[in-house]
């Protein structure tokens, strides 16, 4: 007895799914006969969705989102707006988010739309890093519903992920006077953490309770956040360029970093070599510094520091650094001013050639898929010259991921009004064009880039020109060690002149380790 009714059991979801299937090839021919008849073509819709429940039941998911599909196309048009929205939700649960957003667009933009689906909308943009499109939505829920709690949480969601925790802040905020629950006072503390309210963010961090093992593992990436950007830190760092000919440098450093309320200071000490295959010539670096929050938007960072042979063969030099970082919707902004001695060759060093550069840096996301980066660069050479650069970038996010994909182009431009002969590259002009692939991605312990290029450059001097085409790569790696250790490491190299024998080549490596307490 016991093995029939197990064997009718395992039949029943077989005897379901025929019946179900027998019931829209049964509509279909009255479909067609009678167009008009909307009820055939809803059931047909609802007995799509009971065939994707079947098949995600079962964890079959691509089988269950053909099936809400399916389904979805018939509801835009036969079925009321709140069960398109529930099958945009089934669509989203067996991991087929696309179709999900495109549906919820359509209710969304049209005479449908509720404040549910534009909701689930904005939700679904941000799962999909798509987080500028996402707070468009809201800010249009916020235009209506500028009080509703599940909006303004959605909205500061959008926010934080694409980078602007300063307008996140503020909705956190206004949650948080009235809601007590985890995950605001969760968001909360992060957003105070990215602002550089640091004494604020563990505050609140100390009002963080776990009550399941997921909330404790949460609080244990928050409190890894809170290590790196929040508390004193001690870390090495070694750094090589060479170069096809022999030449290069290496800067091997220390550094102790001390954060306070709203505040960071910093000691550096370090040395820099520079080689050409022929001679060493060597200087120590010793610099203090800090950071100080302006504004939730801005910070200021600034270094003063000494740089010196240690048998006092050069004579001592001042260095240091200035500049602004502002962080605006959808927009990066940084203002830069150095002073730095030039470590590009032994002759630069022994004859102390300081340069001092202004730099603008812009970059604005117009979409999620569409950015721009600008940056120009004035700099003055103790040895009487001049230098202009300026670098424009488009970038197309073709692919949201994981990982995340884009394409580009970018233009570069250099000019010096002269040759010194001080010990650095320094052309009358050089011209370079790149396509661009760049990829990225960040989980748990690891985040990473990888930036591709390839292209043209033309390099003019001493009155000679030369065309070459170029091809290189940029790296940069952060993976946590250990609970209280961070390793970073950056990889750059170029072939100047593919297909050339004389090409001009170059490697750069950047090892960082940073011990937190």
């Amino acid at each position: 007895m016991t093995d029939v009714v197990t064997s009718a059991r395992m039949q029943a979801p077989w005897l379901r799914i025929c019946g179900i299937a027998f019931a829209l090839l049964l509509c279909a021919p009255l479909a067609t006969a009678a167009d008009s008849n909307a009820s055939v073509f809803a059931l047909r819709a609802k007995l799509y969705v009971q065939v994707g429940d079947y098949y995600a039941s079962r964890q079959e998911n691509q089988k269950a989102a053909n099936a809400y599909r399916q389904a979805a196309e018939l509801a835009k048009v036969y079925l009321p707006p709140a069960t398109q929205t529930d099958i945009s939700r089934r669509l989203a649960n067996v991991n087929d988010i696309t179709p999900a957003i495109g549906n919820l667009q359509s209710q969304c933009d049209g005479r449908q739309n509720t404040r549910e689906s534009c909701l689930l909308l904005a939700r679904y943009l941000s799962w999909n890093n798509q987080p500028i499109a996402a707070s468009k939505v809201g800010r249009e829920l916020l235009q209506h519903e500028d009080s509703n709690k599940e909006v303004l949480i959605t909205q500061a969601n959008a926010l934080s992920w694409q980078g602007d925790d300063a307008g996140a802040l503020g909705l956190y905020q206004q949650v948080a006077s009235t809601d007590n629950s985890f995950d605001i006072k969760l968001s909360y503390a992060r957003s105070l953490l990215a602002t550089a309210n640091y004494e604020a963010a563990r505050t609140a961090r100390s009002q963080l309770r776990a009550e399941s093992e997921f909330e404790q593992s949460v609080i244990d990436d928050l409190d890894w956040q809170m290590r790196r950007e929040a508390r004193p830190r001690v870390w090495l760092s070694s750094e090589q360029y060479r170069d096809v000919y022999h030449a290069g440098y290496r800067r091997s450093y220390l550094g102790v970093d001390i954060p306070f309320a709203t505040s960071w200071l910093w000691f550096r000490t370090g040395r820099i070599s520079s080689s050409d295959g022929l001679r060493d010539v060597e200087v120590t670096h010793h610099s203090l510094g800090g950071l100080m929050r302006l504004h939730d938007r801005a910070q200021l960072r600034a270094s003063i520091g000494r740089a010196s042979h240690p048998a006092d063969l050069i004579d001592p030099v001042t260095t240091g650094n200035i500049s602004i970082t502002a962080n605006l919707p959808q927009t990066w902004l940084v203002l830069n001013a150095t002073r730095e001695l030039v470590d590009d060759s032994p002759r630069a060093l022994e004859t102390s050639v300081l340069r001092t550069s202004h730099e603008l840096a812009l970059s604005y996301q117009f979409s999620d898929r569409w950015g721009l980066r600008l940056q120009g660069k004035h700099t003055d050479y103790s040895d009487d010259n001049q230098s202009l650069e300026a670098k424009l970038a488009g970038l197309y996010t073709f692919y949201f991921g994981p990982p995340k994909m884009s394409v580009g182009l970018k233009r570069e431009a250099l000019s010096f009004d002269r040759q010194s002969g001080g010990g650095y590259f320094d052309p009358d002009r050089v011209t370079t064009n790149k396509l661009l692939f760049v990829i990225s991605q960040s989980q748990d312990r690891f985040s990473g880039v990888l930036e591709l290029f390839a292209g043209n450059q033309t390099i003019d001097r001493f009155g000679t020109v030369q065309e070459n085409n170029i091809a290189g790569g940029y790296t940069a790696l952060r993976y946590q060690l250990i609970e209280h250790a961070q390793l970073e490491l950056t990889l750059e190299g170029a072939n100047l002149g593919l297909g050339e024998a004389k090409a001009y080549r170059y490697n750069q490596t950047k090892l960082k380790v940073y011990v937190y307490f």
